[in-house]
């Protein structure tokens, strides 16, 4: 009871000082950010899709929490069910679609609920945090307020209303049109009733029901992301001016008008207060106009001083929210784009190629992957390029995200001992570890991130991209000597939905850790973003070592098969008489076999040469700079977010690098079978036995290698040797982390 009765009596202080904001000078209105958003948070509050955020709730009783955390916990389930069919949608889409024109409309689905459910999340997680910055905020306006009395900071609900009617009609027009799309096309892809089953189960009008809740919350969420940073900042454009017409007032009253023409406020406040602090005079000793003075530019300098500090809490707070709504406009305007020139380009060929009948070849097999690195504007694909719009646009879109990289890489060079410093400044055990070793480490750690992701996009355009038909000529040969079965094929496309998982996998990682890993170090908001910007463009790194990854794994895989062939022609007593009378045909199908795949692996070499040195090479610096500071942390006894995320980062470092070792020497080790298996084949017939030796003594002066652009052998070779690389340099640095601390 008591409980209630001080939320009620806090409820109405609150309504006591909004009314004393509002009126100012007995009859001007003016309009508080809490009566701006309170249509929104009413929305949230009362429909259970967020706690009290904004104002305390009125009505707390346990009643209404309890039905409100239920409501809440709907909402997030719907969200969160709706994200994992519509990802597992996706997924399936891109196995199997002919191009990238087929997967946005699964796309257009699946970003809006992923943006949505992160808002609601992020919101009930700072709730806290929430409602101390707009406490803050209303007794702000409260000494704004007081301290003009005859100014009005807002007074006009125009702008309000217009911003609130246009996302009503909006999501109004979006619900329609979208529930007229469930009803039409009930089988689409991206709805649940793509399943007959479920159309046979569930009526149509529950599903469309879910599916429009889940785009009502979609709605609700996403202008709450775009409602309060723009009318927080906008309140505070307002309290400014207000601050500024009373300081014209205040000059203008002393003749200082002219002044004011010719220099700034801020800084003509800022000399002032200054003054004031160097030079105390007793008030005594002052004229009344000089002591009326002093006090009023110290109180207007203190509220420009608060107005500063809660736009940088504001940039803190709300920042993610800006981050969330201008990714989601961007990828929406693209894919829009894209879609409008598909349709108006004159891409029937195109379409026509790889929709009607599904063909099990080498193109199918690579499809997933490929689709993938297209849409990252890497142009890799498996016929001769055409000369349409949209392959101009793809590489057009590829070199710009490469001359996006390359800018803010140099950007982030240039003000990397900014975020040193910012990061410095938040602990004391960071700046008793801030070591001339500390500082070298950190500065190598940002170059060789900058570098190596300039470099992987540059060899992938300017290499890659260019050496790719040869490698996609030698797979058209195998097809059209049905070197391989249609299992063996499954078996091949098998490699590439791995490589896209783990793709999918790698850029929601790559998205999480760079905007999570810097909003709690206390950045700016402009620093925030560059930096998620510019750590965005590691993808580049996953994407080269799945290419090679996969690509290596189905070479290797078709030496196995071809093993295989041969320990089934030894081995198996069953063979018939006809196969074994024909062995000079089936052995010079083996060598035609095995030279082919030879083929591809020095095609590979060629194309991945240069993309595994500057693949490698990093990696050994990675690796060094993660295990120091995790060293210098864990030395300390802190175990905290960064030091978990560095154990991850330097896990997955080392499985990526074990796995491009390991695939060489997995394709060498398979050739090196292949003699193993011929040794077994003894003929009376001199012939064959001499046919059997010229194969095996071919294989073995012909085993495939690939080099690091011919630098040195990729192989287990260097794990060890990254190993002691490492533990010999970490030795070195701790040596001068312990010597210049003591």
């Amino acid at each position: 009871m008591r409980f209630i009765i001080f939320s009620r009596f806090a409820n109405m202080l609150f309504r006591k000082q909004n009314e004393r904001i509002r009126k100012i000078g007995g009859s001007t209105v003016n309009i508080t950010l809490d009566e701006t958003l309170r249509p929104l948070w009413k929305l949230t509050f009362y429909c259970g899709v967020l706690l009290d955020w904004c104002l305390p709730a009125s009505n707390n009783s346990r009643l209404c929490r309890v039905l409100r955390c239920i409501g809440i916990f709907i909402s997030s389930s719907l969200l969160f069910a709706m994200l994992l069919f519509e990802l597992t949608q996706l997924l399936v889409g891109i196995e199997s679609a002919s191009n990238i024109h087929a997967i946005i409309p699964n796309l257009l689905w699946s970003v809006p609920i992923f943006i949505a459910f992160a808002v609601q999340l992020y919101s009930l997680r700072q709730r806290r945090k929430f409602l101390g910055f707009f406490k803050k905020w209303r007794q702000l306006e409260m000494e704004i307020a007081h301290l003009n009395p005859h100014r009005v900071m807002c007074e006009s609900r125009k702008m309000h209303v217009m911003m609130y009617v246009t996302y009503g009609f909006m999501t109004m027009a979006s619900l329609v049109s979208l529930g007229l799309d469930i009803f039409n096309r009930p089988e689409a892809t991206y709805l649940m009733s793509t399943y007959q089953i479920v159309r046979e189960t569930i009526p149509l009008l529950l599903i469309g029901t879910i599916h429009l809740m889940s785009i009502l919350l979609i709605w609700i969420l996403s202008s709450l992301a775009d409602f309060i940073p723009a009318f927080t900042y906008y309140h505070a454009s307002l309290a400014v001016s207000c601050l500024e017409n009373e300081v014209r007032t205040l000059f203008a009253k002393r003749n200082y008008a002219d002044d004011l023409l010719h220099h700034s406020i801020s800084s003509r406040l800022s000399s002032a207060v200054a003054r004031l602090d160097s030079f105390p005079v007793k008030q005594s000793n002052l004229k009344p106009a000089a002591i009326e003075l002093e006090e009023s530019v110290r109180l207007i300098w203190t509220r420009f001083e608060a107005i500063d500090e809660m736009v940088s809490r504001a940039d803190s707070l709300f920042g993610s929210f800006m981050v969330y709504g201008q990714a989601g406009a961007i990828f929406f305007t693209t894919a829009l784009v894209y879609s409008v020139l598909y349709n108006l380009s004159d891409a029937l060929q195109l379409r026509s190629a790889g929709s009607p009948d599904e063909t099990v070849n080498f193109e199918w097999c690579c499809r997933p992957l490929l689709i993938a690195m297209n849409l990252f504007g890497i142009p890799l694909r498996m016929h001769e390029a055409d000369e349409s719009i949209l392959v101009w646009i793809g590489n057009i879109f590829g070199w710009f995200l490469y001359f996006m990289n390359v800018a803010a890489g140099l950007i982030m060079i240039c003000i990397e001992s900014e975020f040193e410093n910012v990061a410095s400044a938040n602990g004391k055990l960071v700046l008793n570890n801030r070591t001339t070793a500390w500082q070298w480490n950190s500065g190598i750690s940002t170059y060789n991130t900058v570098c190596s992701t300039i470099a992987i996009q540059t060899v992938l355009l300017a290499i890659t991209a260019v050496r790719w038909k040869d490698i996609a000529r030698v797979l058209n040969r195998m097809e059209r000597i049905n070197q391989f079965s249609v299992k063996e094929f499954s078996h091949f496309r098998t490699i590439f939905r791995l490589g896209l998982l783990v793709i999918i996998i790698s850029c929601l990682a790559v998205c999480f850790l760079s905007m999570s890993a810097y909003f709690n170090t206390g950045f700016l908001l402009w620093q925030m973003m560059f930096y998620s910007f510019q750590r965005s463009f590691v993808i580049f790194i996953c994407l080269a070592v799945v290419l090679f990854i996969c690509f290596g794994w189905m070479a290797s895989t078709m030496m196995q098969l071809l093993g295989k062939e041969m320990t089934h022609f030894i081995s198996d007593p069953d063979v018939d008489n006809d196969a074994r009378t024909q062995f000079d045909v089936l052995i010079s199908k083996w060598n035609r076999h095995y030279f082919t795949i030879i083929d591809l692996v020095h095609q590979m070499n060629r194309c991945f040469g240069c993309l595994l040195l500057v693949m490698v090479a990093p990696t050994f610096v990675r690796v060094i700079n993660t295990s120091f500071h995790l060293m210098i942390d864990m030395k300390d006894g802190r175990w905290t977010i960064e030091v978990t995320t560095q154990l991850i980062v330097l896990f997955f470092n080392f499985v990526g690098f074990t796995f491009m070792a390991n695939i060489p020497h997995k394709i060498r080790q398979e050739a090196v079978d292949l003699t193993k298996k011929l040794r077994k084949l003894h003929f009376e017939d001199y012939d064959l036995q001499n046919q059997v030796n010229v194969l095996m003594m071919e294989i073995s002066n012909s085993l495939p290698k690939i080099t690091a652009a011919g630098f040195f052998d990729v192989d287990l070779q260097l794990i060890p040797t990254l190993i002691g690389t490492t533990l010999t340099y970490l030795i070195i640095l701790f040596q001068f982390q312990t010597s210049e601390k003591r």
